[in-house]
């Protein structure tokens, strides 16, 4: 302790042991470290390209959008469009011990795996990046950059070079991964309207729907099925197999693509008569109105923007966002400390969420008749109520039958 009269330490509280070398815990913290810091490798000053690469001076880290490997409840304007951070601790499910599943990243599926966020450490926060290769690691000045061909859903996958190059520095995307997977999310409500939240549970289970896109592990039909390797991402996998919605799903809500790993189909957005990137994966997506902002043209031409223009017609440049085909079903964790919510952040509060006519087809999705007649205030206070307890401890309403994604594995159940 340290005494302020003095200005000196009067006691030593010992903190405990470090977990042993090698050891999951041990992975665990490395990989905590690695999120939480923008020195060394991790990050650049920001401003000067030649000088980002070589010395990390902690303008940024995973940790700046992420704070407790949770959410900083802003938007921000990404490559593929206005983006609110996603809160980490459902990245994987929490739910049935054994049973651990990791959502797909980003809210247009765009990324398969922690380690495609190698883009991120080197184009956002400007560091060197740890996917390296040298005669002498350790010594950033002397590292190279590994070339990515392709990120996010391209072949091959950011791991998979990693773990196949010669003369790699680090594996520190591993120790990251480890780290996210025990991100737990907050502790929900515990005390409050026993009854109500009852019958909100019944509602997100049965008459509302919710469950047809936020049924299963982790609260999300969103779901890595596969391994990422180059036989699942390349052009004999997942790009060149067929997808075909599920014959329950309304036609409106199902993505236009027509292979399992594409990019936005041209017939998803008139303003773009074009495929827009980066790839996605299909089934994960769900188009339930939250495009921009429904019936207002000029706005959502301003808010669904990317903050770089990509090329389409040979000389013709667009900056419009990707996500009118429909997005990432996000996971239902921590919603109590999670506002605002959906993909550009213009739900306020989940009471604006479910009385906004602007969201009423999200709202509806599910059930074109819930929260109508004399009961929707009670049926609507009874929903949020059951949405604030969801945690790691609620157990999980699982996907209605003829609901599931409709991906399946190249080759059957065992080539994934």
């Amino acid at each position: 302790m340290l005494d302020l009269t003095s200005a000196s330490v009067s006691s030593v509280v010992e903190s405990a042991p470090l977990p042993a070398m090698g050891t999951l815990p041990d992975q665990i913290r490395a990989g905590r470290a690695f999120f939480f810091t923008g020195r060394g490798r991790w990050s650049g000053n920001g401003t000067s390209a030649a000088d980002a690469t070589e010395h990390g001076s902690a303008w940024s880290s995973c940790g700046t959008c992420h704070p407790d490997g949770l959410t900083d409840n802003l938007t921000w304007i990404f490559a593929a469009g206005p983006r609110q951070s996603t809160s980490l601790d459902g990245s994987f499910s929490h739910g049935i011990p054994g049973t651990v599943k990791q959502r797909i990243f980003n809210w247009t599926a765009v990324i398969d795996e922690l380690h495609d966020f190698e883009t991120n450490a080197r184009g956002v926060s400007g560091g060197k990046g740890a996917l390296t290769t040298s005669a002498t690691c350790g010594i950033l000045a002397a590292e190279t950059r590994t070339s990515i061909t392709g990120s996010g859903l391209a072949s091959p996958p950011v791991q998979e070079v990693q773990d196949t190059q010669a003369m790699n520095c680090t594996t520190d995307w591993n120790r990251v991964t480890d780290f996210v997977k025990v991100i737990r999310p907050p502790r929900a409500r515990r005390y409050g309207d026993a009854a109500s939240v009852s019958r909100g549970a019944a509602l997100f289970g049965g008459a509302g729907g919710c469950t047809h896109c936020h049924g299963g592990a982790g609260w999300t039909i969103s779901n890595r099925f596969y391994t990422p390797i180059s036989l699942n991402n390349g052009a004999g996998g997942l790009p060149a197999q067929a997808f075909t919605a599920p014959v329950t799903f309304p036609l409106s809500q199902s993505s236009p693509n027509t292979t399992q790993i594409a990019l936005q189909h041209p017939s998803a957005d008139s303003f773009v008569p074009t495929t827009i990137p980066p790839l996605q994966l299909t089934c994960a997506l769900r188009n339930v109105g939250t495009f921009g902002v429904p019936g207002s043209t000029a706005t959502t031409d301003a808010l669904e923007v990317r903050s770089t223009a990509f090329i389409f017609g040979g000389t013709m440049m667009s900056t419009r966002a990707q996500g009118r085909a429909g997005y990432n079903v996000p996971a239902l964790y921590g919603l109590a400390v999670g506002a605002p919510y959906l993909h550009h952040g213009k739900a306020a509060t989940l009471e604006e969420l479910f009385t906004d006519p602007l969201w009423l087809p999200h709202t509806q999705a599910g059930n074109v008749n819930f929260l109508v007649g004399g009961s929707a205030a009670t049926d609507r206070a009874d929903l949020i109520n059951f949405l604030l307890t969801i945690d790691a401890l609620t157990t999980e309403i699982p996907v209605p039958a003829g609901y599931a994604s409709g991906c399946a594995c190249p080759g059957g159940g065992g080539s994934c």
